[in-house]
């Protein structure tokens, strides 16, 4: 029995108590690369769409269910708009402006 395959990524299954050859197509394959879908632009996350696998879009406004901080980490927010987990107050804090930090659910600020 000879088998003569000439493109890569084919399965071949010999089955010499039937005498029998099995080969199966690789499918249809995607543009080689690292794996990540083409598109998006700097900062975007990739996310799906639906629960269909392969099924994914770029965006710049996620929209999540929850989000889980990293309660021993203790590093405070830098720049305005960042949120981390404040370990000494047991809350999160926002960077309002740069010498401004609210410490979520204990501060509160006005601008007057």
């Amino acid at each position: 029995m000879s088998v003569d395959i000439t493109d890569e990524g084919y399965t071949v299954v010999v089955d010499e108590t039937n005498n029998q050859v099995t080969v199966t197509s690789p499918g249809p394959q995607g543009a080689v690369g690292p794996g990540v879908a083409a598109g998006g632009a700097t900062g975007d996350l990739l996310v799906k769409n639906s629960s269909t696998d392969y099924d994914t879009a770029w965006t710049d406004a996620p929209t999540v269910d929850m989000l889980t901080f990293d309660v021993a980490a203790g590093d405070e927010p830098d720049a305005a708009g960042e949120l981390a987990w404040d370990v000494d107050a047991g809350t999160i804090d926002l960077r309002m402006t740069g010498n401004v930090l609210q410490h979520v659910g204990q501060d509160v600020y006005y601008r007057v």
